[in-house]
């Protein structure tokens, strides 16, 4: 399910965007937590942020992105992330290597959701 997503991703395919709660169970399951897995589990996760957020999909890129690294969005009453612009290369830089890197990816979602949090 995965590999095509991040084929359609990486081909900048109009495919649709995996659902985060489908994508945030199977990146919990036990046979997916081994280190190479969890970084490409990573590096699919930003693939998926970067596609959603050049659509101004800020909160479903975020969602896809946490749950790429088997974590679920945090909900705050009153409060919803908001879209602003920022370069692409931004994101390219949180996954450097080939297979990603879920530290990096935790660091550019702890600032996305932290400007998305701030009144504009």
């Amino acid at each position: 399910f995965l590999s095509c997503f991040a084929y359609a991703v990486a081909c900048q395919s109009p495919l649709q965007l995996p659902e985060a709660e489908r994508l945030l169970e199977w990146s919990t399951r036990a046979a997916h937590q081994d280190p190479i897995t969890r970084r490409v589990l990573a590096r699919i996760g930003a693939q998926l942020l970067d596609a959603a957020w050049n659509d101004k999909r800020a909160e479903e890129g975020v969602r896809l992105a946490l749950a790429s690294l088997g974590d679920r969005f945090p909900i705050i009453e009153g409060k919803s992330l908001q879209w602003w612009p920022i370069p692409p290369q931004v994101i390219r830089a949180a996954q450097p290597g080939l297979i990603g890197d879920p530290a990096s990816l935790r660091a550019l979602l702890a600032i996305l959701m932290g400007e998305g949090s701030r009144s504009h």
